[in-house]
């Protein structure tokens, strides 16, 4: 049976579960390898600092977030 994964926009502040979720995401992917213009081994501190930005462009209506969650 597979997974229901729901994907959503972002678009208001997210609570600390999910950025904390966003850091964990995107380390893991730069640690294993993933060229997504990060060099490993990326910390949490510089990982949160993008999503910050990131959610600050979002709230400005500059850029677009979407999230996938599975279960």
């Amino acid at each position: 049976m597979g997974a229901n994964v729901t994907i959503a926009s972002v678009t208001r502040e997210p609570g600390p579960a999910v950025i904390e979720g966003l850091v964990d995401v995107l380390q893991d992917s730069v640690n294993s390898g993933a060229s997504v213009g990060f060099m490993p081994p990326l910390l949490a501190d510089e990982a949160r600092a993008y999503w910050t930005k990131a959610l600050e462009q979002v709230a400005a209506g500059e850029r677009l977030l979407l999230v996938a969650r599975r279960d």
